[in-house]
Parts: structure tokens; C-alpha cells; sequence
């Protein structure tokens, strides 16, 4: 059974991929990218020289930067309940590319 705060993320999640996928054109929506990850090798780690904490995988790749090491605990714990991360429109041509890329978690 998933707790409050599970169904809480899971309906804010949708939304925002409700609103974002509004603004994307029909061809950008049907491209999908998704990415598989061992949850239990990613680790958090700071990155002394850009002051920033990171949660990399095994192999040292950054998976992602935060200001914190509590955000950076909070995302990982994130993480860990998936398997996959997924991009809608990153392969976008768009000048401000950025703004029309959407990353979430399976």
C-alpha cells in the first residue's frame, strides 16, 4: 500500500507531465527515452571544486548535482524507489532546448 505521500508525489509528477506535455508539439510527445540504473549503486558524494553534492553512479557518472547534502540524500532516496529515468523531447531543436525536456522516473 502506498502512503499519502507516495500518492502526493505520484499526483504532482502527473500533473507536471500533464502541463508540460501541453506545451510540447504532437511529434516531441511520442519520443521517449528511458535509461536503466541499478538503484543500489548510485551513492552521494560532494563535488568540492563546483560546491555542489552529487549522486553518481558506480562508475562516476553524475546523475545529478544539488546545493545540499540533504537534498542530495532526499533525491537519492528518490532514486532508489526506480529503476529507469526518461526524457520526453530531448532531442528537441528548440533554441531554448532545456525548457522543453521533461525527465521523471520509472
Amino acid at each position: 500500500m502506498h502512503s499519502l505521500t507516495h500518492v502526493r508525489r505520484a499526483i504532482l509528477i502527473a500533473i507536471g507531465v500533464s502541463v508540460f506535455l501541453v506545451g510540447l508539439h504532437a511529434q516531441e510527445r511520442r519520443r521517449e527515452d528511458c535509461h536503466a540504473y541499478d538503484p543500489a549503486k548510485l551513492s552521494v558524494r560532494e563535488d568540492v571544486g563546483d560546491n555542489v553534492w552529487v549522486v553518481t553512479r558506480e562508475d562516476g557518472a553524475r546523475f545529478n548535482t544539488f546545493a545540499s547534502k540533504l537534498d542530495a540524500e532526499f533525491a537519492l532516496s528518490f532514486f532508489r524507489e526506480h529503476t529507469q529515468v526518461c526524457y520526453i523531447g530531448r532531442d528537441n531543436q528548440r533554441s531554448n532546448h532545456e525548457r522543453y525536456v521533461m525527465q521523471y522516473w520509472k
